[in-house]
């Protein structure tokens, strides 16, 4: 979901996609969304060069269960 849209509501590691938003050049990473900071901000956000930024996240999928 684009982070335009809507943000995190905890501070739980999300899938994020960091990159510009003309080209869509960038990576896929997990990342926290610091929401009960002063400032909130994605761990990322001021890490990286240029332009780059948190476009888009989702959930962590749960990880596989345990069979048999």
């Amino acid at each position: 979901m684009s982070v335009e849209e809507r943000l995190p509501t905890d501070e739980r590691p999300v899938l994020v996609f960091v990159g510009y938003a003309d080209t869509m050049t960038g990576f896929i990473t997990t990342s926290s969304y610091f929401c009960f900071d002063a400032n909130p901000h994605w761990q990322w956000d001021g890490l990286t060069q240029d332009e780059q930024k948190t476009l888009f996240w989702m959930p962590l999928p749960e990880p596989p269960g345990k069979e048999g």
